[in-house]
């Protein structure tokens, strides 16, 4: 370790008492990797009394470490829409798309619109993910996966072939 890290270091633990590592560990328990960093710096500042500061540069450092968006995006970017219909009834394929979403580390933050709809906040990129379901019938239901605020593209062209390989494997169990 260099004597400017140490020196980091030491200024680290002078000003917040804790080192940048226990500060990750912190976040980690309290799952900060899925909130927002506007979010995880008022909550830096609320439940640890930390200096704004401080907050906003271990925010940053974590938000780095774990490739999530430090800096708000200015436009609203780009969407896709990806839908699937599938030959099951409507409770099963809700049941299991709602498991394959909570297992699904990079959708956080999950917020039920409705019984039919929910929204996630995809944590690699900041954008949303909203997932419908709809009844087609007695074995038939409809799943629409609608994500929002892509910054490219490029990356927009990603998330529609990820969702279309993805989408099959919501049910893939029935």
């Amino acid at each position: 370790m260099s004597s400017t890290t140490k020196q980091n270091n030491q200024l680290i633990i002078n000003e917040t008492g804790k080192t940048m590592q226990q500060w990750f560990n912190e976040l980690e328990k309290r799952e900060f990797q899925c909130i927002h960093w506007k979010k995880q710096v008022e909550l830096l500042v609320e439940d640890y009394q930390l200096d704004l500061s401080w907050a906003e540069y271990i925010s940053e450092a974590y938000c780095s470490l774990h490739g999530v968006p430090w800096k708000d995006k200015d436009n609203k970017g780009y969407s896709i829409l990806v839908t699937k219909t599938f030959h099951h009834p409507y409770k099963q394929v809700r049941n299991l798309t709602q498991e394959w979403f909570s297992m699904e580390r990079r959708a956080c933050n999950a917020q039920k619109i409705d019984e039919n709809r929910r929204k996630y906040q995809w944590s690699t990129d900041d954008s949303d993910v909203s997932v419908q379901i709809e009844s087609k019938g007695d074995e038939k239901t409809r799943v629409i996966v609608r994500h929002d605020h892509l910054s490219s593209e490029v990356d927009a062209e990603v998330m529609r072939n990820f969702w279309k390989s993805q989408i099959s494997g919501f049910v893939e169990t029935l």
